[in-house]
């Protein structure tokens, strides 16, 4: 499976340029309390975004 392809294909409502840095990303699932996690983007990677059933957020560097 070729990842750049596969991206590609990806609806632009599910992309995300974002320059190099720290982010925090903070989800709510219904009545669960809010679930917060810090990752650090540094140039030319490429990140993904795992969320659980309860709101868990779980940031993967993907390459």
């Amino acid at each position: 499976m070729d990842s750049d392809a596969e991206a590609g294909e990806l609806p632009d409502s599910q992309k995300l340029d974002l320059p190099p840095g720290k982010y925090k990303v903070t989800l709510k699932v219904d009545a669960s309390a809010p679930q917060s996690r810090e990752f650090e983007v540094a140039a030319d990677e490429t990140w993904g975004l795992l969320v659980g059933p309860d709101g868990a957020a779980l940031p993967i560097r993907l390459y």
